[in-house]
């Protein structure tokens, strides 16, 4: 990606200064720096959360309305087109210096001029932004619920502790990126069942991974997304018999919540 400029001016702008939270003047240079080059991008909160804050724990809602604040302020447009929300930085070929015979001839976003052409069927960005904010966070309690239940089967099958650590690496492993999810609640669900049958599965819990290692910055879950070549047959029917257990239960769960 080219490089991006941040203008010396923009500290002494009244509408960048006027913004209430640090947090705002912060997601506008961020999404300065990681706009295309014609200034824009992708604008859902789950895009940006990943695009601007990898690593960080921030939550959807804060983004989403940092997104409209930035809008009010006229920093940036913040738009929906066929029910899908993109950014425009404003005034970007003010500040920005580049070759434009390099850039292409347009973006591959579109722009929004083109919000009026099926309003009816769009409804108001208004109504869009919400469901947009709606659905992410519906997404991050999927997120949330699937990392509780991988570290359940964790704690189940290997052993317990490092539960905070453990479910914060797993929902980022299960969070979308650039599209794409980068892993599956099955495939976590698998390296484990994967682990505890492979034939050097320690039989003391004390040498055994602890699960913040196993999914976390070590990601040891990796060596047991396939099938290792040799498992201990009654360590696989073990680990089936867990796996079917906790099946069952989550079902009855599900069936039954007054019951939990």
């Amino acid at each position: 990606m080219p490089k991006r400029l941040v203008d010396s001016r923009l500290t002494g702008s009244d509408k960048f200064n006027g913004l209430p939270t640090d947090f705002d003047r912060l997601l506008y240079i961020l999404l300065l720096t990681n706009a295309d080059p014609f200034g824009r991008e992708e604008g859902t909160p789950t895009r940006v959360k990943a695009m601007c804050f990898p690593v960080r724990n921030i939550d959807l809602k804060r983004i989403e309305e940092s997104m409209d604040r930035l809008d009010e302020a006229k920093l940036i447009e913040w738009y929906s087109v066929d029910g899908k929300m993109y950014y425009e930085i404003v005034q970007w070929d003010k500040f920005q210096r580049m070759d434009l015979s390099k850039r292409g001839k347009r973006s591959k976003y579109p722009d929004n001029s083109q919000i009026g052409k099926n309003r009816e069927e769009q409804g108001s960005v208004g109504e869009n932004k919400h469901q947009e904010g709606e659905y992410e966070r519906e997404q991050e309690r999927e997120r949330e619920q699937e990392s509780e239940t991988i570290y359940t089967h964790y704690k189940t099958t290997v052993k317990p502790g490092a539960k905070t650590d453990a479910i914060k690496s797993i929902t980022k492993l299960l969070t979308e990126r650039k599209g794409f999810t980068l892993y599956t609640k099955d495939q976590l669900l698998l390296s484990i069942d994967h682990y505890v049958g492979a034939v050097d599965f320690p039989t003391d819990p004390k040498y055994r991974i602890q699960a913040n290692n196993f999914f976390g910055q070590q990601q040891r879950f990796v060596d047991f997304l396939e099938m290792p070549e040799m498992l201990d047959p009654e360590m696989v029917r073990k680990a089936e018999r867990v796996a079917a257990r906790i099946t069952e239960r989550e079902e009855l769960e599900r069936l039954y919540p007054e019951v939990k």
